[in-house]
């Protein structure tokens, strides 16, 4: 099932979506005249599309705190449609954002009545409104030292008031779903923000800092040496860190279930083991996480267990088979094993995964899990609408389209006849990571500006804010702060540093020409089209903000 919201630009392109549809329900008396409230919405960006199967469902939507208001569907399909599908679809697509309460905002006294009321629905003063139950569960992967991310997601579904019934987890993923269960963020946090290697792995290294690329090498050998020697790193400090965490008292009260995976390393198969209802629960905890053959087994009743990633580093198979409904799944992006999953129609699965890398695998550090709890934090609350933004967050009233509109009126011919080019959006959207619509293509842009001055994305922006860090950073650009990196992340920072064709040097090269006012060549603008027009935007940004700050002077 594809889900996505309806912009003007998709709708102009593509009419046929809204002028073969159908009402279904009586929102309106016409056909005609839903089609005519329906094309508003899309323009207000208040309609959604659901295509399923040969079935498109278009839907428009007011969100009343924990209220959906369904205030007028249209459909269209090679069959005939029934009431009971349109329920299910919407309903889905209401229990994706957690709503209280979802309302069909119409009224009638035919044959309908009586069947919304056997589908659970009640007529109020707003329509037929329904109660809606959720069966979830909190999904967790392997990540390693990246787990940060995990808890900084959790803590935005506490402030949201979005609760689970079950957890399910591997490797990393545990040890957070331990610090779940004991229900205290302040904990959770603290625990990461003060994390290191050493509390996690024995070996001689592990104290060191690693804040260049020589420092992580020289680390990672000391591991692999230790590990080669003593058959895997001793987990002592990972046991510790878990009986500390763990307060088996509260894990056998809570209302919550806790189900982790680890693998018996004799044939390498998984093990689900129900975390809540056993003893010296500490010791599976660490099986779950213990990453052999760089970390040593845990002896177990006899057995041999290592990480659950060998076998299953995203379980969520485990809350489907536990009689979930919605899936939190959120991931810290491990290395282990994932399964592939085919879901149930009528499951909702939510997948947040940051776009941002999120450092080292095995490397734990204070400040980078600082930013990765952030990360997760920002990234749980844009899915649910409190912010907008891809790689960067911003607040809801952040408008950058207004600007794009300006700035597309100062281009030239020349320059415009690039926008109209099919191969330069192809390039831009490999830049930005996904494809947009052209009501996003302003903010998008801004981002991509973002990235490329390398502004620090664990915060959420105003306008004025992001536009103050473009200049800022456009005069300090500097080596980026201390922080834990992979060895892609340390390829890709010297690439963009020191080769001179880098995206970086581009626009910086792009950048000053035009602050010069010279002529560029239409060879050279069509080969660096997309960076041209990133630095063009630039630009004229920061023109119009020096313009504001001398009118602001003046006033």
């Amino acid at each position: 099932m594809e889900i996505k919201k309806l912009y003007a630009s998709i709708l102009n392109k593509n009419p046929i979506l809204l002028t073969r549809t159908k009402l279904i329900f009586p929102f309106y008396s016409t056909h005609s005249e839903a089609k005519e409230k329906m094309k508003e919405a899309v323009y207000n960006q208040n309609c959604w599309y659901i295509k399923t199967g040969n079935w498109i469902v278009l839907f428009s939507i007011k969100w009343k705190n924990q209220r959906l208001e369904v205030e007028n569907l249209l459909y269209k399909g090679s069959e005939k449609v029934t009431w009971l599908f349109i329920l299910q679809i919407i309903e889905k697509f209401a229990r994706s954002y957690f709503v209280s309460k979802i309302t069909f905002s119409f009224f009638t006294k035919g044959v309908l009545f009586p069947w919304l009321t056997s589908q659970g629905y009640q007529q109020d003063e707003h329509g037929f409104s329904k109660e809606l139950s959720y069966h979830t569960a909190l999904v967790l992967s392997g990540g390693g030292a990246r787990g940060a991310y995990q808890i900084g997601a959790w803590r935005a579904l506490k402030e949201l008031g979005i609760s689970f019934e079950m957890i399910t987890s591997t490797s990393v993923g545990t040890l957070n779903a331990a610090l779940i269960m004991m229900n205290d963020e302040t904990k959770a946090q603290q625990l990461w923000y003060k994390i290191s290697t050493e509390q996690i792995l024995a070996f001689p290294q592990a104290a060191a800092t690693n804040y260049s690329f020589k420092q992580l090498t020289r680390q990672l050998r000391s591991l692999s040496k230790t590990a080669m020697k003593e058959k895997g790193v001793s987990t002592l400090p990972l046991q510790k860190l878990m009986v500390q965490t763990l307060d088996e008292a509260k894990l056998k009260t809570s209302s919550i279930k806790f189900y982790i995976c680890t693998t018996r390393l004799k044939g390498l198969k998984e093990k689900v083991v129900a975390i809540h209802s056993i003893k010296q629960s500490w010791k599976w905890l660490t099986a779950s996480a213990a990453f052999f053959p760089a970390m040593q087994p845990v002896r177990i009743q006899g057995e041999d267990y290592v990480d659950g990633g060998y076998r299953n580093d995203f379980p969520l198979d485990v809350a489907l088979s536990k009689g979930a409904k919605e899936c939190i799944c959120i991931d810290a992006k491990g290395p282990g094993v994932r399964k592939k999953i085919s879901l149930p129609e009528n499951v909702v699965n939510v997948q947040l995964r940051s776009p941002w890398p999120l450092g080292s695998f095995l490397i734990f550090d204070s400040k980078r899990s600082k930013v990765n709890e952030r990360l997760g934090y920002l990234e749980m609350l844009k899915y649910f609408g409190k912010y907008t933004g891809f790689w960067y967050t911003f607040s809801n009233m952040t408008d950058w389209q207004t600007n794009w509109q300006a700035f597309i009126m100062s281009l030239s011919a020349q320059e415009f006849a690039l926008l109209k080019k099919s191969n330069f959006w192809q390039k831009f959207y490999k830049y930005h990571g996904k494809k947009v619509s052209l009501e996003q293509v302003g903010e998008a842009f801004v981002e991509l500006i973002g990235r490329i001055l390398r502004l620090p994305a664990d915060r959420s922006y105003t306008k004025e804010q992001f536009l103050n860090a473009f200049m800022k950073k456009k005069t300090e650009l500097s080596f980026p702060p201390e922080l834990v990196r992979s060895f892609n992340e340390w390829v890709e920072l010297y690439y963009k540093d020191y080769f001179f064709l880098s995206k970086k040097n581009q626009f910086l090269f792009l950048d000053a020409l035009l602050e010069k006012d010279m002529h560029l060549s239409k060879w050279f603008i069509e080969q660096t089209e997309v960076l041209f027009i990133a630095a063009k935007f630039f630009h004229f940004l920061k023109n119009e903000t020096e313009e504001k700050c001398v009118i602001n002077n003046e006033e």
